[in-house]
């Protein structure tokens, strides 16, 4: 097998054909929406090739499931959901070739986990390839289909038959000369254009390989290196490469351009940059690799070539310091040689690594005394003890003299490492990161640089990492320059009592927020509205909006709206967008997880999303953040719970603190609370919902607040922060008052009178005996504070003492309770105006403002 890459002149390519290879990773074909995106990414990449080639890997967690369908005693689950999944894909392509195609694939994989061993342990590496080999198969004829529906002319192409491997099964090496041959023939045969497998090759008597995970990367730099492409582009979820880890540096940011060099020193050093042999055939052949975001499709991304051909640097903070950027390893073991046996003898690092590389130990760093007295390396934690075995044992004979001590593990560790071509133009470097980590308390266990000087590596106590990479970045790259802010794209959703203060709300930030759209309950306006409105002395007014709707407004299309966010999003310039949902409707809050997955931010006032049944089609998913939980994306929902109380901040900073809740009670509902003020100052209970709604405390049909449903969805929004995975059944709830759900709106108002004996004879009952009524919710959880021992939800009318805080409140004041590890005995009270239009708007907003912040700068 010839692992050497062939000549430039040896690959049977026409020379006047320019071709261009795209990888789309898991997260950009993860349903159709997203290969939709990829049909139009792929249009625009003729415009500047001949010809393209397309590699794509299986379905952002197609791999995942695949892994659980090999490793798992209880694969029925896997399979259904890997069959569900991609059923559902083909069915919503509505291609014939397609779905007989991802059949066929499908009865395959049910009969091969079938045949599999019932004992994971007895899986073989072969059949794992072979198992992993699914999800790009499965993958490739839906992304075919999703070209050809935007009239790309594409065919599938199984890399199986064109990359030629060795047969170590998990990681094959490829054989390059049989390998180019077989690509070169078979794209510059094929007229269509070719969707292809990634990650997958086979032996030269046809047995299923993969190439390591990651391994589609190195698939798309064979065919553009076999094609002399004219650059490869990686398409990923992130602007290119960043200079840090943007979960420890919260001013990462895109470095325009790296060598190949420095590319493959970040990756060896932990960087989630992309598979490193990647690199080896695109700079043998010089073709440029270009790292982009699909859903940043405009953004100009990473540019990796050879050195001499870099742009000169931006005119931005990179330019001014020698790294590219900092990098971390995040768990290694050290091992140390020692002993004066070591000083003066030839041959000592010879001996010691290759008793490492006898039990295929992985050495990320090596280390060594300028005495020669010492010599120490890092390796990864789980090959530690084996590693240190095999050196006392090559070692034995001087250990026995005394003249070498046993080798020393030194676990919890981190590699981190500032990786960069400057440096070898600026001397005193390890000077500069000894005084960098000094100055902030890092104690250094050891150092290494490279010998290509583009990088530098310091040991540090794992618990160090983070603030040493930090650390690093500041002094290295400084604060970014501010960019200008650009306002996020609004569109409000339900136009009410509370979208109405909305809108003059953020009509009144002109600088960080531009009103772009207006759902109302039967049409939609989708322009710039700002541009139209502004001139207008109430643009929330029939002078505004209400015009401009009447002119232009279409009926409402919520698959409409849906591309109209695409269709935002991916446009060059402005890419932020959010939705601002004020309604009550579940037709619009079943978007959100569409919506979600194209990057719009979503504020939400309408509760009904958030305390959605979590097993249903069109429900969100939620996700830790720590110790908190919050639907996943960029997601605001304070206003569902408290109006413009910051109850839910209040709650998360509490849970990431470290605190652990015992109860939340209290009185959720400013409607509920109003009521029961006017009932104890004499009014009846039918005089007090009316005034209730007149005065816009109530929901728009306020059985929402008398049946508890309204309280009961507050209650499980706060539990499921929580991190409690339940429903709106778990709620054991009491009407306020009784009704009947069969009623129309109609007939409710005119028997509501009817309500008032119950209510009386209640109150009555409590000041008898010197308490008073609340509707109380409250969820009390296990003393421990676990959510997995199980928690009380419940809400209804309850009789207190009147010297309770929920018996305190007047008027349409919330309070919210919580009693938790530190507040056990005097618990944390939130108390204020929980109903009303105003402060449920400012709440909305103080969400709002949020997101703008955070996506309004740069971009």
């Amino acid at each position: 097998m010839n692992n050497d890459l062939p000549t430039p002149g040896s690959a049977p390519n026409t020379p006047a054909t320019t071709w261009r290879v795209l990888k789309f990773g898991g997260t950009s074909v993860r349903d159709p929406g997203r290969m939709a995106t990829v049909a139009e990414i792929v249009k625009g990449a003729h415009e500047r090739a001949d010809r393209i080639a397309v590699v794509v890997s299986a379905l952002g967690g197609a791999t995942d499931q695949l892994v659980e369908l090999v490793e798992s005693r209880a694969r029925e689950h896997a399979l259904s959901e890997l069959e569900l999944r991609h059923r559902a894909a083909a069915l919503s392509l509505s291609d014939l070739a397609a779905t007989t195609a991802v059949e066929e694939l499908l009865a395959q994989l049910q009969a091969f986990a079938h045949a599999l061993p019932d004992d994971p342990a007895a899986v073989t590496l072969e059949q794992r390839d072979l198992a992993m080999s699914f999800g790009e198969r499965l993958s490739v004829p839906l992304v075919a289909a999703a070209l050809r529906r935007h009239g790309i002319d594409a065919a599938t192409c199984d890399t199986r038959d064109l990359i030629t491997t060795s047969d170590r099964f998990g990681s094959a090496e490829v054989d390059h000369d049989a390998s180019f041959k077989k690509i070169s023939e078979r794209f510059n045969q094929s007229a269509a254009l070719l969707v292809t497998t990634g990650f997958l090759g086979s032996t030269v008597d046809g047995r299923t390989t993969t190439l390591g995970r990651g391994g589609s990367d190195l698939t798309a730099a064979l065919l553009g290196a076999a094609l002399n492409a004219a650059e490869i582009e990686i398409w990923t979820d992130v602007d290119g490469v960043l200079n840090a880890d943007p979960r420890v540096v919260d001013d990462a940011f895109s470095i325009p351009n790296l060598s190949y060099e420095e590319v493959m020193e970040l990756a060896h050093f932990g960087a989630e940059v992309l598979y490193p042999p990647t690199v080896t055939p695109a700079r043998a052949r010089k073709i440029p690799i270009r790292i982009l975001n699909t859903l940043n499709p405009s953004f100009e991304g990473t540019l990796i070539c050879s050195a001499s051909s870099l742009r000169e640097p931006a005119q931005d903070s990179s330019c001014t310091s020698p790294f590219a950027g900092i990098t971390a390893i995040a768990d290694v073991s050290l091992l140390t040689l020692g002993g004066s046996g070591l000083l003066g003898v030839t041959g000592t690092a010879h001996r010691f690594f290759g008793a490492l590389a006898n039990v295929n130990c992985n050495v990320i760093l090596i280390s060594q005394a300028s005495s020669e007295h010492s010599i120490c390396c890092a390796v990864p934690p789980e090959q530690a003890q084996s590693a240190r075995v095999a050196v006392d044992l090559e070692f034995a004979a001087e250990r026995a003299r005394g003249r070498v001590q046993a080798v020393r593990i030194e676990p919890s560790l981190s590699v981190v490492a500032a990786v960069g071509a400057g440096m070898r133009e600026r001397p005193g470097i390890a000077g500069l990161v000894f005084s960098i980590l000094g100055e902030n308390r890092i104690n250094v266990r050891a150092i290494a640089q490279g010998s290509s000087e583009l990088n530098i590596s310091v040991v540090v106590r794992a618990g160090d990492r983070e603030a040493a990479v930090r650390a690093l970045h500041r002094a290295m790259f400084g604060a970014p320059p501010a960019p200008a802010t650009i306002p996020l794209n609004v569109v409000v959703a339900g136009v009410g009592g509370v979208g109405a203060e909305v809108l003059k709300m953020v009509q009144g930030q002109p600088e960080r927020l531009r009103l772009s759209g207006i759902i109302a309950s039967q049409h939609q306006l989708l322009a710039d509205i700002d541009a139209v409105t502004t001139a207008t002395d109430a643009p929330t007014d029939s002078g505004g909006w209400r015009a401009l709707m009447k002119e232009q407004g279409e009926a409402n299309d919520p698959e409409g709206l849906v591309a109209w966010f695409h269709e935002r999003a991916n446009k060059p310039g402005r890419t932020a967008c959010a939705l601002v949902d004020c309604t009550a409707s579940s037709s619009v809050t079943e978007l959100y997880p569409q919506l979600v997955d194209a990057g719009i931010a979503i504020v939400a006032a309408n509760k009904l999303g958030v305390a959605a049944d979590l097993s249903a089609d069109t429900s969100l998913q939620w996700r830790s953040t720590g110790r908190a939980h919050e639907p996943a994306g960029q997601f605001g929902f304070e206003a569902t719970v408290g109006a413009g109380l910051p109850v839910i901040s209040t709650l998360r900073s509490l849970l990431e603190s470290g605190d652990r809740i015992l109860e939340i009670s209290g009185v959720f509902s400013g409607t509920l609370g109003f009521l029961l003020d006017q009932v104890r100052s004499g009014a009846s209970a039918s005089e007090a919902i009316k005034t209730a709604y007149d005065n816009g405390f109530t929901e728009p049909d306020p059985r929402d607040d008398l049946s508890g449903t309204d309280v009961a969805r507050k209650l499980l929004i706060l539990a499921r922060v929580c991190g409690v995975s339940g429903s709106i059944d778990d709620v054991a709830v009491e009407p306020l008052i009784p009704l009947d759900a069969a009623a129309s709106i109609e007939d409710f108002w005119q028997t509501l009178d009817s309500a008032n004996e119950a209510i009386d004879a209640r109150l009555r009952s409590a000041t008898d005996s010197g308490d008073s009524l609340a509707y109380l919710a409250r969820a009390q959880f296990a003393e421990d504070g676990e959510v997995t021992a199980g928690v009380e939800l419940s809400v209804g009318l309850r009789q207190l003492p009147s010297s309770h805080p929920a018996c305190q409140l007047r008027g349409s004041d919330n309070l919210f309770l919580f009693r938790t590890e530190r507040y056990r005995e005097q618990p944390l009270i939130i108390r204020g105006p929980g109903a009303g239009t105003t402060v449920t708007a400012a709440g909305v907003m103080t969400d709002l403002l949020a997101i703008a912040a955070h996506a309004g700068e740069g971009s």
